[in-house]
């Protein structure tokens, strides 16, 4: 019997899919409620249907659909993502007051490539991160407002961006607003997220990076399981003064065992 992976539909061999738009239509039939659009086209898809990630407790089944249009794996984001606490969803321009609550704060922008923002900047801003809510390319930027649901307040923001497509290779970023730290947000968002790009996706390695003073998020991508590989030195002249970059990194094949621990 193969040994199927768990997000393929029961009724496909993936060592024997050649039809993607038979595959698609049998999986989608089985999913119909799917959040995230995972696309493909063929016949020589990337990665081979055997490669494709198995949907685990990160991705919940039923969020991945296959589908024709593109020549390697798309991910999508069609509606919101619930996790224990939290809503992921893409940005809508009524989100600017709410952002604009944070990204004015100097603390917030200490360690940010720009300045604290004024409300024509960050309407400016969210109009963008409204537009991010595909992985296609390299360089693409997945940007999703982080929503409390009880009270329906924007609290902060994670992103996924795919450095690149032939290498499986992502990056993790997020920030939040300081009445909202402390809490548990921040771990939850980026887990959630390194669960997609793990997961519905197929990366291969997700890294972090921050400035090296920047102690929070460093801390953060270490309780979500990240090593750190590296300190460079003097990067760039930042706001007044030579920069450190920390870099931390997690590999596809540590996700489970890590991702799980940092849930717990």
């Amino acid at each position: 019997m193969t040994n199927q992976p768990e997000g393929l539909p029961r009724s496909a061999d993936p060592a024997q899919v050649n039809d993607y738009d038979g595959f698609a239509e049998a999986y989608s039939a089985e999913n119909e409620n799917s959040l995230v659009t995972r696309t493909t086209s063929g016949p020589r898809c990337w990665p081979s249907p055997e490669t494709w990630p198995a949907v685990g407790s990160w991705t919940p089944e039923g969020q991945i659909r296959f589908g024709p249009g593109y020549s390697r794996p798309v991910l999508r984001i069609e509606s919101p993502i619930a996790t224990a606490r939290l809503t992921l969803r893409p940005f809508l321009p009524a989100d600017s007051e709410d952002v604009y609550d944070y990204q004015r704060r100097p603390e917030v922008a200490r360690f940010m490539r720009w300045e604290p923002r004024g409300p024509q900047d960050v309407r400016v801003a969210v109009e963008q991160m409204a537009r991010e809510t595909e992985l296609a390319s390299d360089g693409d930027c997945l940007s999703l407002a982080v929503v409390e649901p009880g009270t329906g307040t924007v609290v902060g923001q994670v992103e996924l961006v795919l450095l690149s497509a032939e290498h499986l290779q992502g990056e993790l970023g997020c920030v939040f607003h300081p009445a909202h730290q402390g809490k548990g947000f921040a771990t939850e968002a980026a887990l959630a997220v390194l669960g997609l790009g793990f997961g519905a996706l197929g990366l291969h390695r997700v890294i972090g990076r921050c400035h090296a003073a920047n102690t929070a998020s460093a801390g953060l991508l270490e309780r979500v399981g990240m090593r750190r590989e590296a300190r460079f030195v003097g990067t760039e002249f930042f706001k007044g003064a030579w920069r450190d970059d920390l870099v931390y990194a997690m590999l596809r094949e540590e996700w489970p065992d890590r991702g799980r621990a940092a849930a717990t």
